[in-house]
């Protein structure tokens, strides 16, 4: 287990640490995310318009989320910025769902956060355990790869992260990329949509989370029947 000294505690899968970027790095990423939309360093996700941006993350904050880990055996990899548009949901999947290039166990996710964003948007929310979390500028929010999440709309244009993942180099698998390619450029496989299928399924067996305000608008927004759904 990674140190939690600088976490506030969520759940026993997820952890935020608050202010891990100062505003003036957290602003010098923004604009890098910001050049990548203007100048098409990117690849848009067609159902959601989600873009995955080609900049390079800043050497500063590479060093900075390696030192958390500096102590255990692990590989930190696919350092990506990120921009979701308004009115976007970001939508829930576990981050060991796709198919990897990775000879390791994916154990956590992070996500780091540039920008503010509107107060009742871009809550990040967990089905299963019904926990929710609203991250601000600078802040950076780690998970379990196993655990089901998303985060509801924004509706400021300014939503910008960078994700990284955390590999556990005791726990080797195999690959279930074996394409030879990056991960982003493989079509997603029939395995990957069972492991997306699984992950909707239990959602749809979070009865607290589906009768809250958050799940509730999110059953509307994706047309979710209820009789798929177990409510009671």
């Amino acid at each position: 287990m990674f140190d939690t000294t600088n976490f506030e505690k969520i759940s026993d899968h997820s952890y935020i640490w608050r202010g891990f970027l100062d505003n003036e790095t957290a602003d010098e990423a923004f604009r890098a995310s910001e050049y990548s939309s203007n100048n098409d360093e990117k690849e848009i996700r067609p159902y959601d318009k989600i873009e995955v941006l080609g900049a390079a993350v800043d050497n500063g904050i590479l060093e900075k989320a390696k030192d958390i880990f500096k102590d255990l055996n692990w590989e930190l990899k696919y350092f990506l910025h990120w921009h979701t548009p308004a009115n976007t949901w970001f939508g829930i999947h576990r981050d060991n769902e796709a198919d990897d290039e990775t000879p390791y166990t994916k154990v956590w996710s992070a996500v780091i956060y540039l920008s503010e964003t509107n107060p009742d948007g871009g809550i990040v929310f967990y089905p299963e355990e019904n926990l929710t979390v609203k991250p601000h500028k600078g802040d950076l929010l780690i998970h379990a790869a196993s655990c089901p999440h998303g985060a509801t709309p924004v509706t400021t244009s300014n939503k910008r992260t960078i994700t990284f993942s955390l590999y556990d180099r005791d726990l080797p698998i195999d690959p279930t990329n074996t394409s030879g390619k990056e991960n982003s450029c493989i079509a997603v496989s029939d395995r990957a949509h069972g492991e997306s299928a699984k992950t909707l399924n239990a959602v749809y067996s979070a009865t607290d989370w589906l009768n809250t305000d958050i799940g509730k608008a999110w059953r509307k927004d994706y047309w979710i029947e209820d009789k798929n759904l177990k409510l009671n």
